[in-house]
């Protein structure tokens, strides 16, 4: 009789199984730092992407951790006369999250910077239908929730997650040019920070992670969050115009990398029977925050054969080329196969156990050798990013895969010295610090 022990969860495991649902984002629920299912509150996240009328795209983001709100301030990139997403520095550096005030202002939740903090102030307001975010000098947003709010919960014993989230559609400023788009307020519960104390890119357990929205010409209306990962990790949830909200954790799918293997030609991906594609923006590529190990990219999702004009959109994530392209769903499997090493341009076997098995015939030797080839490597140490890039906070190392703050990262890449970087970091080559940020 087999013996299938090993592919078996433990208590309070649920082999990376998520719970989806649609969720009425209550302000008092953004103003409470208390702890959910066990969870500490961990971050609260503004992001998302507008675009101006000559088409050029501007995707800021804020982040404010739990308690004191961190050291990070507004991150502004834009695709202004460039072939891809990069910082666009402003003047004055906005005033840090440090400090932030937090709390109810009537019926509206209200996060707003210390106002003994230096650089110029921020303010958010949003009541659970009107939303603005102003940073002064640089941006002035202002719209209205797109009920309804849509929430998950990672449950795990040591790394779980709940996740909240309602999108906003806003017009408004960005430097004094008027824009349209969509800006998600997002919080996340969980032990630790995302990218560095999760399963995603903590565990390799993503192959691709999604917030997006788009307005139609005709007034129709799609958005929602998509996840797809290894074992049962994985969902999509998925509303329209009239608030009518379809949540499955049955999805499967595939990242079609470009030549390179390091970002997405297109994303394909089917729930509950529908077929989804993500072409990338031909600017959408966020540069400027490599190396990390899951690069972030802009575009638009949309169902495949779908012919409505949209007339704004965003959809802000993520892929994990170094997790594979593809989900393993046998637990059994995906312990063995160093998915990572599979075939990155052709994904069609990589998530099946046929391909998994020949993966570890074939990649374990080169697995072991480039482990032992790169702890015996050390670089220079010198900053990755010019003087004053506030990038390492918010994709924060994670793995050894990327330092934050000295460019030292698994694989290929090198130092500006030319010197190979060491994995994790070293004496002669540190990996600086963990943390100094979507979607």
């Amino acid at each position: 009789m087999p013996d299938d022990r090993s592919a078996a969860s433990r208590r309070q495991d649920f082999d990376w199984r998520c719970v989806v649902g649609a969720v009425d984002t209550d302000p008092a629920d953004y103003a409470s730092e208390s702890p959910l299912l066990g969870l500490p509150m961990s971050q609260t996240f503004l992001y998302g992407s507008v675009r101006d009328g000559d088409g050029t795209t501007w995707t800021p983001m804020r982040r404010l951790a739990a308690g004191d709100g961190g050291t990070e301030r507004l991150l502004l990139q834009t695709d202004l006369g460039s072939d891809a997403l990069h910082v666009h520095r402003t003047g004055p550096r906005p005033a840090p999250s440090r400090g932030v005030r937090r709390g109810l202002d009537g019926d509206a939740v209200v996060f707003e910077s210390d106002p003994a903090a230096p650089g110029p102030p921020f303010r958010i307001r949003a009541n659970g239908q009107k939303f603005r975010w102003t940073e002064e000098g640089v941006l002035d947003l202002e719209g209205v929730a797109v009920p309804p709010g849509l929430h998950w919960h990672l449950p795990g014993r040591a790394q779980g997650m709940y996740y909240l989230s309602q999108i906003h559609e806003v017009e408004g400023t960005v430097l004094g040019r008027e824009v349209h788009g969509f800006i998600p307020l997002d919080q996340l519960w969980m032990d630790g920070t995302i990218y560095v104390d999760d399963i995603f890119v903590g565990v390799r357990a993503e192959v691709a992670w999604f917030t997006w929205a788009t307005r139609y010409a005709d007034g129709s209306f799609d958005g929602g969050h998509f996840l797809l990962g290894h074992r049962q990790l994985g969902f999509a949830l998925v509303y329209d115009q009239t608030g009518r909200v379809t949540g499955t954790t049955q999805v499967d799918g595939r990242v079609i990398l470009d030549a390179d293997g390091l970002w997405p030609e297109r994303i394909e991906l089917t729930a509950a029977g529908d077929e989804w594609e993500f072409p990338p923006a031909a600017t959408g590529r966020m540069v400027d925050l490599m190396p990390i190990p899951n690069p972030q990219i802009e575009g638009r999702w949309r169902r495949v054969g779908d012919t409505r004009e949209p007339a704004h959109w965003f959809a802000w994530g993520e892929v994990a080329p170094g997790h594979g392209t593809t989900p393993i769903r046998d637990r059994r499997f995906l312990l063995l196969s160093p998915t990572w090493l599979g075939d990155r341009k052709d994904s069609g076997s990589v998530g099946t156990p046929e391909g998994a098995q020949r993966s570890i015939m074939f990649t374990w030797p080169l697995f072991l050798a480039v482990i032992l080839r790169a702890r015996l490597m050390s670089g220079c140490g010198r900053p990755q990013w010019g003087e004053g890039t506030e990038l390492p906070g918010y994709f924060p190392r994670a793995s050894g895969w990327a330092a934050t703050g000295t460019h030292g990262t698994f694989g290929k890449l090198r130092c500006r010295c030319g010197r190979r970087a060491v994995a994790g970091g070293s004496p002669s080559h540190p990996a600086g610090p963990a943390s100094s940020s979507r979607a």
